[in-house]
């Protein structure tokens, strides 16, 4: 409880308005509640259109110069245009991104505070007294909310025709746009990793785990977002916010990946509670996702030909 205030102090006025121990605790911490709304509100409404010109501004560009032309080839040619559509749009950056962020922030927080902390943040403290098998899963979940291909092929609008256009197929366009966001994704598993080690010793399978397992989970949600958007492509979008936020391709992917995630450190929290040996969970899951992963790759090679093709613009 002690971490839960120091995390959010606020939370004691609420806790004793709450207990009935001090009601103008309650009504202090409702009305600093309404008075931060309220300021953000006006703050808002006031600078609404400075910020919204400021975030779509684009600067004019210097004179165009013919330069040497170089030779790249097909995939590297794919991946940059995948990186400069998704720093092109900020909400797209902000919604998937954010996870990326959350978790290297959890980490340090973990650091500084206790590994019991957090995970009773995330619904998981049946994972406290084994933290060898929860490390692996810890960071799947975290990375596992990271999924850019569930929305990039609905994010080409009107302009799917020019990719169709290009001399590439249908598998190149698809493993681009899996594998940009398996390297975008990819520091933050390095970063998440490294700082798992500096606060746990584990033993060279716990350490191999430690990066499989969310390695996994990140190519069957990667893999699984392509197939999603694919099956369920929309193109007829008004707002980038209508993809982005609220379409099936931004949403399923990560909660799919989030049960099964959640789903694992369940049955290994349940069978170790029981006194039952639940640490096969910690090599079994992996070898699961390493089966999805491979059905997934699979349907995508023979079917992402016929599924973009059937796309109408």
């Amino acid at each position: 409880q002690r971490w839960v205030f120091q995390l959010y102090p606020p939370v004691r006025l609420f806790q004793a308005g709450m207990l009935g121990e001090s009601p103008a605790q309650g009504l202090l911490f409702a009305a600093l509640g309404v008075a931060a709304i309220s300021v953000f509100a006006a703050f808002y409404s006031r600078y609404y259109l400075r910020i919204h010109a400021l975030m779509v501004a684009r600067r004019a560009g210097k004179r165009f110069h013919m330069t040497r032309q170089q030779r790249g080839g097909v995939m590297r040619a794919l991946l940059v245009r995948e990186v400069r559509r998704y720093f092109a749009s900020n909400i797209y950056v902000f919604n998937t991104g954010f996870g990326l962020i959350l978790s290297v922030v959890m980490l340090i927080y973990m650091k500084v505070q206790t590994p019991e902390a957090l995970f009773v943040l995330l619904g998981m403290p049946f994972l406290n007294g084994v933290i060898e098998l929860a490390l692996p899963l810890l960071v799947a979940f975290l990375l596992g909310t990271v999924c850019t291909t569930g929305v990039s092929v609905s994010l080409e609008g009107k302009n799917l025709w020019i990719l169709r256009a290009l001399p590439v197929n249908a598998r190149q366009i698809v493993a681009a746009k899996v594998l940009f966001n398996l390297a975008l994704a990819a520091p933050f598993l390095a970063i998440d990793g490294v700082l798992m080690l500096s606060m746990f010793h584990t033993t060279p399978l716990g350490t191999l785990l430690l990066f499989t397992t969310p390695a996994l989970v990140l190519v069957f949600t990667a893999l699984l977002g392509m197939l999603i958007n694919l099956k369920f492509c929309r193109l007829d979008w008004q707002s980038e916010a209508e993809i982005v936020k609220r379409s099936i391709g931004a949403g399923l992917p990560v909660l799919i990946s989030i049960l099964l995630t959640m789903g694992a450190g369940a049955l290994a929290g349940v069978l170790i509670f029981q006194g039952k040996d639940g640490y096969w969970v910690g090599w079994a899951f992996p070898l699961l996702m390493m089966l999805l992963d491979a059905l997934l790759a699979a349907w995508l090679y023979v079917k992402a030909e016929p599924m973009l093709a059937r796309i109408r613009v």
